[in-house]
């Protein structure tokens, strides 16, 4: 039995969970089987798909009969029986969950003994960006006909596949319709659940094939893979000259970010490749790091030594020690895939340790002397420039990386033969990573002829539709089945938002023009508050098995890479040549300076439009929407976002609402942040690094918090200690006021005085301090009666002494945005 049927074979034999629900038959060839027989009912659907699918009796027998292995002889009984197996791994059953929804795998977290979270569902749904249901606090046990409505969907797409092409794409396809359905157990997706399966399955016949004598310590079945590039921090905003280096910085920035994660990817896809194992192996690739379960052979261990090896030369060579491949692994016996998230804490120790030891393979690397000192060095990354460019190739690259990605729809990954091409060769790819190509595409007009010009390079070709899970094309197909080439099809969910104007990608300062009051920039960065905490105890009801983790990363991702995007989009401007009069008499108007870098004519003004108010532009013109603010990454459980000041402030808290919807209001599941605010001439690494130490500050103060202007506060209201979401509302009515003539500036500017003499001293007060010390009460009073209107003040007065111990952050959101 070769691997794609193995493959298939793994994928399909639980998808009958999905067949059963929508309340058809199976065929006439099974239907009378009974429980009994089979061990389950759902594999009697499960086999009914084989058939309709063209595939082999061969592969239906082992389908129908992997609870029942005993019936079955010789190849098909083993592979029957590996099946079997990993059903000791899931407890539950499907069968009896019936139309059920999905039951929110963060609604079962808790690590408070105090938290008392409220069950939440899933509504049935295709995984999709534009159009995801969040959780409901109700069951929807009726869903037969959204189950019979999403099984036409998929059979209609499984015609465009063809049988010989299956395996290279059955796996998306599966991932598209049954992430946000129940599998054996309610919380885990029927997706995870599958794709679990297939990764322990695909070990067990690899560790058979190979003899158990093989493995090295008894009962260790599995080796799990951890690691990621270290040194991303420090590589993406390390400019040697800042003033040098501004033009395009943007892009740079982005494409910084995205060339990491692009080798985190490359060192994913070879470890797969050497393997050879399926996508359902990989357990995680997130946030710079991955999680890969592979077979526990000799050979195993003896190909990763010489992969981690390999990389980190190529890595030294490159970038002269500024990142490195940290990789460890673990051999893991299959009782310990039931605990998996103490089994992934444990791992992530090891791995940390082995940060300790960087280059440790390879130290006579690290000792070769320069044979000159350059004339010239590249003002982003200081390498020696061997031409007259301004800056470095590999500089120029992430810049076109930056740009490319901003209006890319595909993008290719090609797995070629050669570690390294020729530089003509290399050219056909935006990025060349360790014998990895990647190439992005605008057009789905252009797929074919990028396939065709990398084709010689290539043992493997995947063409990946960007945040669209709409990603089979018959036609595309057909002609790739024409070329002969192993290409198959995916989607892949980047968190991708660019503020992309007239072709072009806005600069910093084009994005601090936007903001209302002072032209500033925001810089955003929050992350996932006690993650591996909850990974490892979260799960107090049920076991923290591999299903259950593979789908709390599968929804991190989905939320980080997939969902932000949407979030994101609340934030925009409009061409002001495709807006309506209407729209314009309550839009702002921003007269943006030349977007390109070389044009200092300032004549060249673009008028463009933004609706800070409550009103919003009419159907027509939000066809027209372009994004105001940039991801400049976001993925695993962290993101940072760049953009107009104002509406970064506004989005921090955007992002945390949603994502507290997203994760079912559990109180033990949240997420810090810090906004840092800064001028046009102040440099970016500086001001991302800014807002990273900010972030340390909320999560140092007790995490689910948010620092900003200066102040960091709960995100909500707790009693009498006001939350920045009832800070920055307050913000908004202040201004308003201002905006209304009923209060004035200097009004506004005395608060800030009298909080400085109250409370502006050391690190800042207590929330004690600031709630018990009244001292500023009779100066306001004399302030609201000198300065603010009569119809106002009582109600005013009121207002400010509820939030007075925190007014610098309404005080400072209204200083500037009424500058």
């Amino acid at each position: 039995m070769d691997y794609n049927e193995l493959e298939n074979i793994f994928l399909l034999h639980e998808l009958g969970m999905f067949y059963q629900r929508t309340g058809q038959s199976p065929s006439d060839k099974y239907k009378n089987l009974s429980q009994t027989e089979l061990g389950c009912t759902h594999s009697k659907w499960s086999a009914t798909l084989a058939d309709e699918l063209g595939l082999s009796e061969q592969v239906q027998d082992v389908i129908l009969y992997h609870h029942k292995p005993e019936i079955l002889n010789d190849e098909n009984a083993v592979v029957a029986n590996i099946l079997n197996e990993t059903n000791e791994y899931f407890p539950g059953n499907g069968d009896e969950l019936g139309l059920s929804s999905l039951a929110s795998v963060f609604s079962g977290i808790k690590i408070n003994e105090n938290n008392k979270p409220t069950k939440h569902f899933l509504p049935l749904q295709k995984l999709d960006v534009d159009n995801f249901q969040f959780p409901v606090e109700r069951d929807n046990n009726n869903n037969e006909e959204t189950y019979k409505e999403l099984w036409a969907d998929f059979k209609e797409d499984l015609t465009k596949i063809g049988q010989d092409k299956l395996s290279g794409h059955l796996y998306y396809l599966i991932k598209k319709y049954t992430t946000f359905m129940p599998s054996l157990s309610q919380d885990i997706s029927l997706f995870d659940h599958i794709k679990s399966t297939t990764a322990i399955a695909t070990c067990l016949y690899k560790c058979m094939e190979n003899g158990l004598q093989q493995i090295p310590e008894d009962d260790k079945l599995f080796l799990l893979i951890s690691g990621g590039i270290s040194g991303i921090q420090r590589f993406i905003y390390r400019v040697a000259s800042p003033q040098e280096a501004q033009e395009g910085m943007a892009k740079r920035l982005r494409g910084r970010s995205f060339y990491l994660n692009l080798l985190n990817d490359a060192v994913v896809t070879l470890i797969l490749d050497k393997l050879e194992l399926p996508e359902a192996n990989l357990i995680w690739c997130g946030g710079g790091n991955f999680l890969i379960l592979a077979p526990n052979t000799w050979q195993t261990s003896e190909k990763l030594e010489e992969l981690r090896k390999e990389v980190n030369q190529l890595l030294l060579s490159k970038f002269n020690s500024e990142l490195f491949l940290t990789m460890t692994w673990k051999g893991t016996r299959p009782d310990e895939l039931n605990n998996f998230g103490i089994l992934k804490e444990n791992i992530a120790v090891e791995l940390s340790e082995t940060k300790k030891q960087k280059f440790v393979d390879i130290l006579d690397g690290l000792f070769i002397k320069d044979s000159e000192n350059p004339v010239k060095t590249c003002p982003v990354c200081a390498n020696a420039l061997t031409s007259d460019e301004d800056f470095c190739e590999d500089c120029n690259k992430h810049k076109e990386i930056g740009k490319k990605l901003a209006y890319a729809s595909y993008y290719l990954r090609v797995i070629t033969a050669k570690k390294e091409l020729a530089k003509q060769e290399s050219k056909e790819f935006d990025a060349f990573i360790f014998g990895v190509g990647y190439k992005f595409i605008r057009n789905k007009t252009d797929i074919i002829k990028n396939i065709m010009n990398v084709a010689e390079h290539s043992t493997k070709i995947q063409v990946f539709k960007i945040n669209d899970t709409e990603f089979l094309d018959e036609d595309l197909i057909k002609q790739c089945s024409n070329l002969n080439l192993p290409v198959s099809f995916g989607f892949s969910f980047i968190a991708n938002t660019v503020p992309e104007y007239e072709n072009k990608v806005l600069s910093f300062t084009h994005m601090a023009e936007l903001s209302k009051g002072a032209n500033k920039t925001g810089v955003l960065k929050m992350d996932v508050d006690n993650l591996g905490k909850i990974f490892a105890t979260g799960f107090v009801n049920e076991k923290a098995n591999i299903a259950r983790i593979s789908t709390m990363s599968s929804m991190l991702d989905f939320y980080f890479s997939g969902f932000l995007n949407k979030i994101c989009e609340k934030y925009y401007f409009i061409d002001g040549r495709q807006i309506c009069d209407e729209c314009k008499e309550v839009a702002r108007k921003i007269e943006l300076p030349p977007l390109d870098e070389t044009t200092k004519l300032p004549e060249i003004l673009k008028p463009v439009y933004r609706f800070d108010g409550k009103e919003q532009p009419c159907d027509e013109c939000s066809k027209n929407k372009i994004p105001a603010v940039y991801i400049n990454y976001a993925g695993g459980d962290d993101l940072l976002i760049i953009g107009p000041w104002d509406s970064i402030v506004e989005l921090a808290s955007d992002i945390r609402g949603n994502f507290k919807k997203f994760t079912c209001q559990n109180d033990d599941i949240n997420i810090s942040g810090g906004v840092s605010i800064i001028s046009n001439k102040f440099p970016i690494g500086r001001a991302a690094s800014l807002a990273g130490d900010l972030l340390e500050k909320s999560k140092n103060q007790g995490r689910n918090r948010m620092s900003v202007f200066g102040e960091t506060v709960c995100w909500d209201t707790k009693d009498l200690k006001k939350g920045f979401n009832d800070l920055l509302v307050f913000s908004f009515t202040l201004e308003d006021h201002v905006d209304e003539k009923n209060v004035s500036k200097g009004f506004i500017y005395s608060l800030m005085r009298m909080w400085q003499s109250n409370f502006g001293y050391g690190e800042g007060p207590s929330d004690k301090v600031r709630l018990e010390k009244r001292a500023h009460i009779p100066l306001l009073k004399y302030k609201l009666a000198r300065t603010v209107k009569k119809e106002i003040r009582e109600e005013l007065d009121k207002q400010i002494q509820q939030v007075f111990p925190w007014i610098k952050i309404p005080v400072s959101w209204v200083s500037l945005r009424t500058r």
